[in-house]
């Protein structure tokens, strides 16, 4: 069975978020149309919108935010896998069968937060004190050893429940919609625990400092904890709006090169990918 090299594909996915120009073509125009959208939806919503009103404008947002965000994850699958160049926007079916395909991965998931729900309503003594002591952790301070070894658990959690259902992504953005979730767990047989290393390296690591620097900038900005402005609200979404393609971008770079890796798909990348 072939092993998945983790130095060279970290290498590789750390290039490709260092490629600002590539970056800006594969995301820029959803960067600013979701900031714009953002800022729309928080203008209504202080216009006096209620009800069923607010309800719409609030789905509408999104549903635009789950397709911005997924029509950037197909870009740099693509542009790893097919060395095709970014589409500023994008929004076909290749983009709703990812997005379908992504909500059905997503479901260990939503499964993992309807537990810690339940034990959170129906205390259990061991679980119900862990899920406390990572609360109280990750509200220490970013740069305290307790938030950052929350974090790090977090991140080894989620890595351990989706990953092996992620892989068939890149696949569906390809175009190759026979690739299933199955296909993705028999991809990566004898090779998980490379794969957890390489997600550690190439995606916990940089999303955390994705978090730690838009948390740092959030803290420095002189907003009212207590009843923010409008004004206020508004530099923060442009800050969110960055924040989540930020995450979506690094966990796409991972699993396309984790995918060339496994299924040999970029034949340059899986002849030194794999050894």
């Amino acid at each position: 069975m072939p092993r998945l090299d983790v130095i060279a594909a970290s290498h590789r996915v750390f290039d490709t978020l260092l490629d600002v120009r590539f970056l800006w073509r594969a995301t820029g125009t959803w960067l600013i149309l979701e900031t714009i959208v953002g800022w729309s939806t928080l203008a209504l919503g202080r216009s006096g919108f209620s009800g069923g009103a607010s309800v719409v404008i609030a789905l509408s947002a999104y549903v635009v935010q789950a397709v911005g965000l997924t029509a950037c994850a197909v870009n740099v699958h693509r542009f790893v896998l097919l060395a095709e160049q970014p589409t500023p926007l994008r929004a076909g079916w290749i983009e709703w069968r990812y997005l379908r395909r992504g909500l059905w991965v997503s479901l260990p998931t939503i499964f993992l937060l309807a537990a810690a729900t339940i034990i959170v309503i129906f205390p259990f003594p061991i679980l119900s004190d862990l899920l406390g002591s990572w609360k109280r952790a990750i509200a220490e301070p970013l740069w305290s050893f307790a938030h950052i070894l929350a974090l790090l658990g977090y991140e080894v959690s989620i890595g351990l429940l989706i990953l092996p259902f992620f892989l068939s992504l890149p696949a569906v953005a390809i175009g190759n919609v026979g690739f299933t979730m199955t296909d993705g767990i028999e991809a990566i047989s004898g090779n998980f625990l490379r794969l957890l290393t390489l997600f550690l390296i190439a995606v916990a690591f940089p999303t955390t400092i994705v978090e730690f620097v838009t948390g740092g900038v959030e803290s420095g900005l002189p907003i009212s904890a207590a009843q923010p402005s409008f004004m206020e609200s508004a530099i923060l979404v442009p800050l969110e709006t960055a924040r989540q393609i930020s995450f979506t971008v690094i966990w796409a770079a991972m699993l396309s090169y984790a995918h060339a890796g496994f299924i040999g798909r970029d034949e340059e990348f899986a002849s030194r990918a794999i050894q």
